[in-house]
């Protein structure tokens, strides 16, 4: 007899529907040293979207860290997710490495591979 895992709120939906309870979606990002407002209007008209990456509540010794990301994929997100079936979504930011080494320390998940990491 096959045991039933049981799933509540959104999750039961996303399992009736056949979606994952938690959607991994992948983005591109950069570090960004914009501070004044000129900087992130530029950075605006050039095809990014500032963001800013926000430490857990328990782990706040790293620091908040700015990032650019990709105008076309942030609107591909949005248009993926207007359907709220998934239970949680987790982003998975790729790193260029020479951004990487000073800027996420303590960010990236393990040591810091020649070509990219993931924060």
């Amino acid at each position: 007899m096959q045991k039933v895992q049981q799933v509540h709120g959104l999750g039961r939906l996303a399992k009736k529907l056949g979606k994952p309870v938690v959607d991994v979606c992948k983005l591109a990002c950069a570090a960004r040293e914009t501070e004044s407002k000129y900087e992130t209007r530029r950075l605006r008209q050039a095809g990014f979207v500032p963001g800013v990456l926000m430490p857990h509540r328990n782990h706040q010794q790293h620091g908040a860290k700015k990032v650019a990301l990709k105008n076309q994929e942030v609107e591909s997100l949005l248009r993926r997710f207007q359907v709220k079936f998934a239970k949680a979504q987790v982003l998975k930011l790729h790193v260029p490495s020479a951004s990487a080494s000073t800027h996420f320390k303590g960010w990236t998940d393990g040591p810091l591979p020649a070509t990219g990491a993931e924060a």
